[in-house]
């Protein structure tokens, strides 16, 4: 019938992850996480119990976004990647969690980068930052925009380092507009 059909491409991209069953979570996860992660990444992250949302089986999970056609994956070096087969399927994954729930999401992987991550966390800066900065952790992703600035410079990464410092100033000039107001 009319009434079954989707009426935009995000309601039908939602109805597509609303048929993943349990894997949905993992899909809304995943989308916090970026366009593309790891297994052992998301297998961390899964495993929190301070998570908004419940994780069963990581591997059977990553298995149905697989077979679902909503993910696919990319051997290499460490371990590979899995990743969004488009932006707006991720888009439409995170958009689903609740603004709340996105927060504590990019908390927790604030936290599990700090905690279990130290390459990604040395290598990569701006991941920590972003993920602060969406979990309204504002002080902590400060520090890490700086930290991606210097090593940015340091691969001689101007133009990158450069836009960190942009995103930094932006973030300290929306902060202080808060605060005087």
């Amino acid at each position: 019938s009319a009434d079954a059909v989707p009426g935009t491409l995000q309601d039908l991209l939602m109805a597509r992850i609303d048929r993943m069953g349990p894997a949905k979570a993992l899909a809304q996860l995943g989308s916090v996480l970026g366009r593309e992660f790891t297994r052992a990444l998301l297998a961390a992250l899964a495993q929190r119990r301070d998570l908004p949302v419940a994780i069963g089986s990581v591997d059977a999970q990553l298995q149905r976004l697989l077979d679902g056609g909503l993910i696919g994956y990319k051997a290499g070096d460490a371990g590979g990647l899995y990743y969004f087969r488009h932006a707006l399927t991720r888009e439409a994954a995170y958009q689903s969690l609740w603004v709340r729930d996105r927060r504590q999401c990019h908390a927790v992987a604030a936290d599990v980068l700090r905690q279990h991550f130290d390459g990604t966390v040395l290598a990569k800066p701006e991941t920590l930052a972003r993920h602060y900065e969406l979990a309204d952790q504002h002080a902590d992703a400060l520090i890490h925009w700086e930290r991606a600035a210097r090593v940015a410079m340091a691969h001689s990464a101007h133009a990158e380092a450069t836009e960190h410092i942009e995103h930094a100033l932006a973030l300290a000039a929306r902060l202080g507009d808060d605060n005087a107001a």
